[in-house]
């Protein structure tokens, strides 16, 4: 089984990275994306991002509780050397 897996960061920009324009953010742009995303790719997923990063803290919860249905809690770790928060969840 394969684990998909979106990394956003502050400021850095790597692949597999969503990325909304800041014209586009607020207008349901970036859950319409990650829905149609999962919805091609159900299986494991884990997200992380720059723990700093209020933006992403703020949309990734709701993002994800779209899609699966249900709350899901961050961990806080260390990825990279730069301390993220880390979402793990399941899409069928």
């Amino acid at each position: 089984s394969s684990i998909y897996c979106v990394m956003i960061l502050y400021r850095i920009l790597l692949p597999k990275t969503l990325f909304i324009m800041p014209r586009y953010r607020g207008q349901g742009v970036g859950k319409a994306a990650f829905q149609q995303i999962v919805q091609r790719h159900i299986g494991q997923w884990e997200i992380y991002f720059l723990s700093q990063n209020q933006l992403a803290a703020h949309f990734w919860p709701n993002a994800i509780q779209m899609v699966t249905g249900h709350e899901v809690m961050g961990t806080e770790c260390v990825i990279h050397d730069y301390p993220s928060t880390l979402f793990r969840f399941v899409v069928v």
